[in-house]
């Protein structure tokens, strides 16, 4: 496997995790909107760490540092609120330990 291929796999498999962990904790699908404030913030946690993990995440959502196509950082605030706070339960709040050790992304 490449090192392109290694990136495109591993990029995947965090959007999946982190994905299927926020409905989860949601209790329901994500919204178009509340996908793509995951995934920019998922990016920039990849981008800041070098294990992205949870509370990177959750941090991310809670304050976007750059803004996405259709979305400009307000409004990514605004549309990952309610999944922040979702995955904030799993880092430290009902729902801490349930879920891989500090959820290394």
């Amino acid at each position: 496997m490449t090192d392109a291929e290694w990136t495109a796999v591993t990029r995947q498999r965090r959007r999946s995790l982190t994905g299927a962990l926020t409905e989860s904790a949601l209790g329901r699908e994500l919204l178009a909107v509340e996908r793509s404030a995951l995934d920019a913030a998922l990016a920039t946690a990849v981008m800041e760490n070098t294990t992205p993990i949870l509370p990177h995440i959750v941090d991310a959502l809670f304050r976007p540092r750059r803004a996405v196509a259709g979305s400009s950082i307000e409004q990514l605030a605004i549309d990952s609120r309610e999944i922040g706070h979702a995955l904030t339960r799993t880092v430290s709040g009902d729902l801490a330990g349930l879920g891989p050790d500090v959820g290394t992304c």
